[in-house]
């Protein structure tokens, strides 16, 4: 499958040129891409137009490498004529009356169709009246099939050549689903999501609903880009998608009843279709105002660890670094002499390594890169040490004075970043103790996943000898994009 002519994408903004603009530098994971003379002749300016093979093997190069992001023509309206929005329910029929109204009340120019797949609820029948009321098709289960088995059966029912999954909870416009399908121009995506925020389910919401649909589990941040694991951009939550119809037939794994939104795209990113995530649409989901539920679902969240290490193995692993990077962030957190002095010796030689990939004359870049790798080196070891290990964490600060001072340095780093990251200062306390109590919510899920699997896998970190970045998470690679 080759990119349509006309296609267009555009360098991202923090792509670095090198060796007189032979060689790229940048993308999620890092890397450095060398250009051929071809290539670089296709690329003008920031921007490379598909008019032939050669433009259309640099692009798509430069897309897979995260180099670029795609500038697709708008998608037109008779698009939502050719879609079906699947939208699986148990239960919650106030959800879903808000669901199904954003659906119709954006002014969109088509109207897409609308499969409310009920999943056995209580009582259907409040269900069926709401989707007859806003010109859906219901679709009642006997049985409970959860969330992947009840989009599967919305899929099968669908007749269009796209699908979009919308959760009851989640409240999205069609405007913003026709936006979506702008990406599927590049014939290689198969999916494309939006940022899922937060959003108070009442107009009054306690600190509590106001901290949650400002930290939501499912916001993926600003930034859009390639969906790959391991990236900064590793899945995306299946609670609003986009996808061509062929592709997710059946494709959801039904034995799973949490994280089968991250194995189905990962699953699709090994077979090679490309997923995207668009920062840019946004889909609002409601929060949850009460303390026990939230953490309740945040530990369910986490239980999710175990099974997907066992189907994907170190894609799952909490930590990505590079040993020298581990070393030299640990050191820093035991705030000894002897820390210190270990993290000047193995942060100067990951400068000498990161320095000799790169072309002659970019010392200052590498150590650049190497400050921002060991940064993200000690957010990664205070997040394990307060997040995925903490009952460990726990036992060897009470038994041992050297732990409680690493335990310390986490406490203090990661306060700090929360305080920073919080963009509501009246939600800044708050902040504090509710990342603290999300943090030992999902820990005990993801404990209480690796004792029901009877494996520690997805506790493990990855420490690659390739790594010169962890906020980045991959070595500096090179090679030609001659088509």
């Amino acid at each position: 499958m080759t990119l349509p002519l006309g296609f267009r994408g555009r360098l991202r903004p923090d792509v670095v040129r090198l060796d007189d603009g032979d060689a790229l530098l940048g993308g999620s994971p890092l890397r450095m891409l060398r250009l051929s003379c071809r290539a670089r002749a296709a690329l003008q300016g920031d921007v490379v137009t598909v008019t032939d093979a050669i433009s259309a093997a640099v692009l798509d190069a430069l897309l897979e490498a995260d180099l670029a992001e795609p500038e697709p023509e708008p998608a037109d309206a008779t698009v939502l004529d050719d879609l079906t929005v699947v939208v699986p329910v148990r239960d919650r029929p106030e959800q879903l009356e808000r669901t199904l109204a954003a659906l119709r009340s954006d002014g969109a120019p088509g109207r897409p169709q609308i499969v409310v797949v009920d999943d056995a609820s209580a009582a259907p029948e409040q269900n069926a009246m709401i989707a007859a009321r806003h010109g859906a098709r219901f679709l009642p289960l006997a049985t409970n099939v959860g969330p992947a088995g009840a989009r599967n059966e919305g899929t099968r029912a669908a007749s269009t050549r796209l699908v979009a999954f919308v959760d009851s909870d989640v409240q999205v416009g069609s405007a913003a689903l026709l936006e979506l399908t702008a990406q599927l121009a590049d014939p290689r995506v198969a999916m494309v999501a939006p940022r899922v925020v937060g959003r108070p389910a009442t107009s009054s919401p306690g600190p509590l609903a106001r901290f949650e649909a400002g930290r939501s589990a499912l916001d993926l941040g600003p930034r859009s880009g390639l969906v790959q694991p391991g990236t900064l951009i590793p899945y995306v939550p299946s609670a609003c998608l986009v996808a061509r119809r062929e592709v997710v037939l059946d494709a959801f794994d039904v034995t799973r009843r949490v994280g089968e939104d991250v194995d189905l795209v990962w699953r699709l990113a090994d077979a090679g279709h490309r997923i995207r995530y668009q920062a840019e649409v946004v889909a609002e989901h409601e929060a949850r105002g009460s303390l026990v539920a939230w953490a309740c679902r945040v530990a369910v969240y986490g239980t999710s660890a175990a099974p997907l290490a066992r189907a994907h193995g170190a894609k799952v692993a909490p930590a990505r670094l590079h040993p020298s990077i581990a070393v030299t962030a640990l050191g820093l957190l035991s705030r000894r002499r002897w820390g210190l002095a270990v993290g000047i010796a193995t942060g100067a030689t990951a400068i000498h390594r990161v320095r000799r990939q790169l072309p002659p004359g970019e010392s200052r870049l590498a150590t650049r890169l190497t400050l921002q790798g060991i940064g993200w080196g000690v957010r990664q070891e205070t997040t394990l040490m307060l997040r995925h290990w903490w009952p460990v964490t726990a036992v060897l600060a009470m038994r041992c004075p050297g732990a409680r001072r690493v335990v310390g340095s986490a406490i203090l780093v990661q306060a700090a970043l929360d305080w920073r990251e919080e963009p509501e200062h009246s939600l800044r306390p708050l902040s504090l103790v509710g990342r603290r109590v999300e943090d030992l919510a999902y820990g005990a899920g993801v404990w209480w996943g690796c004792w029901r699997a009877r494996s520690l896998a997805a506790l493990v970190p990855s420490l690659s000898r390739d790594r010169v970045d962890g906020r980045r998470p991959a070595r500096l690679r090179s090679r030609s994009s001659r088509p």
